[in-house]
């Protein structure tokens, strides 16, 4: 079954949203908003955990490669597709299982991204 396979990535999905912050925190990146790339089950898991440690002010949105549903937010944060976030300059963590993170990553870094950070790495 898939999801058994993900499942310890799952479990350290707390221990990892904490490595990205250490970087999120680093001087030249601490005015900088977060994009939370993926609105399936981690990426729901990562904007909790996000939002736990007091963080709303920081993340820019939920991001999409498109809306696979009629929701348009997520805890209170905007759901938005990829094409609609003007800016690049946000920090962009990819919320995702990781079998996906590195076309998402490719796609991402076509699209002008530059600091993208895949979940767990």
């Amino acid at each position: 079954n898939k999801a058994g396979n993900d499942l310890p990535f799952v479990r350290k999905i707390p221990e990892n949203v904490d490595i990205f912050l250490n970087y999120a925190d680093e001087d030249d990146k601490q005015d900088r908003k977060i994009i939370v790339y993926g609105a399936g089950v981690v990426g729901k898991f990562v904007l909790k955990e996000l939002l736990k440690r007091g963080l709303r002010d920081r993340i820019d949105c939920v991001a999409v490669t498109y809306y696979d549903n009629d929701w348009r937010e997520s805890n209170g944060i905007p759901v938005k597709m990829i094409n609609e976030v003007t800016d690049k300059t946000d920090l962009v963590l990819i919320s995702t299982i990781p079998q996906y993170h590195s076309e998402i990553q490719e796609t991402l870094h076509d699209k002008g991204f530059r600091d993208i950070v895949k979940l767990g790495e």
